[in-house]
């Protein structure tokens, strides 16, 4: 383990717990790209075929990832952020019983069901992150390190242009709808 804090190693996961998780409150970087179609930024982010202009985003993730998966201290990074992940799993079941009451009810959102549809891919790429700054410490230009970052500002991150820059998507513009 890096020496740094454990709130920091767990600060991804807490994150998580957040009720308005992507609420765009922070800077927009002009370094991203922003994405405002719903359906094109779940296409960037789950789909293998994505126009030429793009990466493959879960491939993407997936490389930063095998950075570290094999390393020797992989398991008892798992062990150290167990707490964490508990607790992200009750906020997390709350948060889905509420989701499925409003759904029955025919009162949920479209926002609602995007961050249904992606948040447990969220929830790993940052349960990965939390696993690299175990074993690795905060990694600059790490692109998990990144993500956070978009996260942390409200803010979907959805992709990656072939130039590295990050899509993002802006959950208000389904507010706009």
């Amino acid at each position: 383990m890096k020496n740094i804090s454990e709130y920091l190693i767990k600060e991804p996961i807490f994150m998580m717990c957040r009720d308005f998780l992507f609420d765009s409150h922070g800077i927009f970087n002009e370094k991203y790209e922003l994405i405002n179609d719903d359906k094109f930024a779940l296409d960037l982010f789950y789909s293998q075929n994505i126009p030429s202009k793009y990466i493959v985003w879960q491939d993407r993730i997936e490389n930063e990832v095998a950075k570290f998966t094999f390393s020797k201290d992989y398991g008892k990074a798992e062990d150290y952020i167990d707490d964490a992940i508990k607790k992200r799993t009750s906020f997390h079941s709350k948060k889905n019983l509420e989701y499925r009451k409003k759904k029955l009810k025919n009162k949920n959102t479209k926002a609602d069901d995007l961050y249904f549809e992606i948040i447990d891919d969220i929830y790993h790429q940052m349960k990965m992150l939390s696993i690299q700054r175990y074993i690795h410490g905060v990694v600059n230009n790490s692109l998990l390190e990144d993500i956070f970052q978009v996260i942390e500002n409200g803010y979907l991150p959805c992709g990656m242009t072939s130039e590295c820059n990050l899509c993002v998507y802006d959950f208000k513009f389904l507010m706009r709808e």
